[in-house]
């Protein structure tokens, strides 16, 4: 389970609490050159009630598909220069009791060398700058799924009986 505390901030925007997780994809480069594999991740999320109209409820989910070396990730996140991405966000409730779950998917681009997915605790009621500054905020049971989507045997079957008949009749021609 992870407890998001602290907020970064950046003049004349809200803060956010972020953890980044970065996943080499290179093994599946053959499969998403051919446009055939889609990542996906969820998480559960949840907080305390918290004083009403002060406490964030917001949180967001992230998979950014990158190329290159992992290490060059910060550059990377602070230039928004990844291949694709896709942010879910979501609002949560004040039961403690309850989790709420996100989920984001993305097909994953061309030259998709690494992928980073990202969790969000966002501040989107009060920017008070004490800490700490998420009250009880929470994110479990985190998956990443990498799906290569088989190509149908249909189209397998049609590509083959195509190519029957046109042997078939370049042999009828001889």
């Amino acid at each position: 389970m992870l407890n998001f505390i602290y907020a970064a901030f950046s003049p004349g925007t809200t803060g956010a609490s972020q953890v980044v997780q970065l996943v080499d994809v290179s093994a599946f480069s053959a499969s998403i050159a051919a446009g055939l594999v889609t990542a996906s991740a969820s998480a559960w999320f949840n907080r305390v009630a918290g004083d009403l109209g002060t406490t964030d409820t917001q949180f967001g989910l992230a998979i950014y598909a990158c190329s290159g070396s992992p290490s060059a990730f910060p550059t990377v996140f602070s230039n928004a220069t990844s291949l694709g991405s896709y942010m879910g966000t979501i609002l949560t409730d004040d039961d403690v009791d309850t989790w709420q779950p996100l989920g984001v998917g993305l097909l994953l681009p061309s030259g998709t060398d690494y992928l980073a997915v990202e969790l969000r605790a966002i501040e989107d009621k009060e920017n008070d700058f004490l800490d700490p500054e998420f009250d009880g905020h929470y994110a479990d049971s985190v998956l990443l799924n990498v799906n290569v989507v088989p190509v149908p045997a249909a189209v397998w079957l049609l590509g083959s009986g195509l190519l029957s008949l046109v042997a078939f009749r370049r042999r009828k021609r001889l």
